[in-house]
């Protein structure tokens, strides 16, 4: 399909007050904990699944993603905020994972999970959007490469 001028691309993604909303409707530390790191680290859906319990590294700051799209590896930032979350999460997380991220039942978690939850949590936040991990990926770049006035 060839794109005309009078094609428009545009892309969903949530504004702050969407975003605190959908934390605050939030109730599984879980969940929390991923749309926390898609939120502050950007990181795919598909990354956040494959995330192996040494890939976070709170003392370093760092996660370090091993299954990037295009087999590629990259290292992302935590920030303050990102490390608190993790830090708590890590207190209540399942013992004895190979996964960062994980279940009792299964021992990880499917991109279906998130999203299935997600969804359910927008819904419960009264956000009249699509709210699925894509979705909070393209809220983190909206947000992090918006424009700012760097002339301080």
């Amino acid at each position: 399909m060839q794109k005309t001028s009078s094609m428009k691309i545009t892309t969903n993604f949530l504004n702050g007050e969407e975003v605190e909303k959908l934390m605050d409707a939030m109730d599984r530390p879980l969940i929390f904990a991923i749309t926390a790191t898609v939120l502050h680290a950007g990181l795919r859906v598909s990354e956040i699944t494959n995330l192996g319990i040494g890939d976070v590294s709170l003392d370093k700051g760092t996660i370090h993603i091993r299954m990037s799209k295009g087999k590629k590896e990259r290292v992302v930032p935590i920030n303050k905020y990102l490390h608190k979350v993790l830090r708590e999460y890590e207190e209540i997380a399942v013992p004895d994972r190979s996964y960062y991220f994980a279940t009792a039942r299964s021992g990880h978690v499917t991109q279906q999970y998130v999203d299935k939850y997600l969804k359910k949590y927008g819904e419960k936040a009264g956000i009249n959007k699509t709210v699925s991990a894509h979705v909070l990926r393209y809220t983190f770049a909206k947000h992090a490469f918006a424009p700012c006035d760097l002339s301080l």
